[in-house]
């Protein structure tokens, strides 16, 4: 019995010296800070760097906080935001500021409340012309996430062209997303009627004169693409393209056609026509680059033996007459000019250079 008491005694004893020690190092620390104790708030992500310059004393505080011992004198509070977050402002004891850094004198003990919030961004959409855009109000958008935004445009309308942020986007989309949102965004859709097509000044732009032809212009010059209905030769759907504008220099062009009713090694033989007018192109009835007597003749034949093909039909009135006629005499003389681009017949593209513009329509060497 008096073995254990010895021992219990000499194991009280122990306990007893190193709380001792502890509670003397705790005094030592906490007198030579000054026993000024700071409790950090962190609202949000972030983190909050203290300095006490007269005791050297560097420490930093994250989300959601922490209890600091910062000794008297002045703290220099610091809130530094982690990513997507931006400060707010500070509160508590003691403090309500929105200076950052900002000095706190210390006192016995005080609360401090560093706030910070996600970042947000706004994506202000637009329209010209007739058409929509969804959501049609500025978006306000957080930091990192993302915002799509859809067109539609009105019956007669197409889509001309997506501007982004000022750029003029290349592309066939009838949405757009913007992703991973960490700025302020705009987006601006142009719709023009069937047939026009807002060509903007830039380079590698694509425009659609109409929902199934696209012209792309590479040129620091801008106007406006007129694109006619398409017309359909010898079972080849064609089409015209007026350009209202000329420029200097070769020029990239690439339009997108529309080849459901081609075969393949048909698209490949497809080849552009340029004349001086429309009236021009449509006069070359049998297709040599000419208008002269033979073109004359092969009207005047489906006149007298009544029968009627739409793409003769120069005075779109429903029959071939001598108006029809008087058209191609009109235009005898004129030489067109015929151009092979490269044909991409997986995407139905076809691209070419040229140093002008006038009138272009697209046959096949088939026909």
């Amino acid at each position: 019995m008096m073995k254990k008491k010895g021992k219990l005694f000499a194991t009280t004893l122990l306990l007893v010296c190193i709380l001792s020690m502890t509670f003397t190092t705790l005094l030592v620390q906490a007198g030579n800070l000054g026993n000024k104790v700071l409790n950090i708030q962190i609202d949000g992500q972030g983190s909050v760097n203290v300095t006490n310059d007269k005791q050297n004393l560097v420490d930093s505080v994250t989300s959601p906080g922490g209890v600091l011992a910062v000794g008297a004198g002045i703290v220099n509070l610091e809130a530094v935001a982690a990513e997507g977050y931006e400060f707010v402002d500070w509160s508590g004891t003691f403090l309500n500021d929105d200076v950052n850094p900002v000095d706190f004198k210390a006192v016995k003990y005080a609360t401090i409340i560093a706030t910070f919030k996600l970042k947000t961004y706004t994506i202000t959409p637009s329209v010209e012309g007739a058409g929509s855009i969804d959501p049609i109000v500025p978006q306000t958008v957080d930091h990192g996430a993302d915002q799509e935004f859809t067109f539609a445009p009105a019956g007669g309308y197409h889509i001309s062209a997506i501007v982004v942020d000022g750029v003029y986007l290349s592309s066939f989309v009838t949405n757009y997303t913007f992703e991973d949102v960490t700025a302020n965004h705009t987006i601006e859709v142009i719709f023009d009627a069937d047939g026009i097509a807002t060509v903007p000044v830039g380079t590698d732009v694509t425009v659609f004169p109409d929902p199934s032809v696209s012209l792309t212009l590479s040129t620091n010059d801008g106007g406006t693409a007129i694109g006619n209905e398409l017309l359909y030769i010898a079972g080849v759907t064609a089409w015209e393209i007026s350009i209202d504008f000329t420029t200097t220099g070769e020029v990239l062009v690439t339009l997108k056609y529309d080849g459901t009713d081609i075969d393949e090694a048909d698209e490949e033989l497809l080849f552009l026509v340029r004349a001086d007018s429309m009236e021009a192109l449509r006069s070359d009835l049998n297709g040599d680059f000419i208008v002269n007597g033979d073109d004359v003749s092969d009207l005047a034949n489906l006149i007298k033996w009544k029968i009627y093909e739409e793409v003769y039909d120069l005075v779109p009135d429903g029959v071939l007459d001598e108006l029809d006629k008087a058209v191609v005499i009109s235009n005898m003389g004129a030489i067109l000019e015929q151009i092979v681009p490269e044909i991409d017949t997986v995407n139905d593209i076809m691209t070419f250079t040229t140093d002008s513009f006038s009138i272009w329509g697209v046959r096949g060497a088939f026909r």
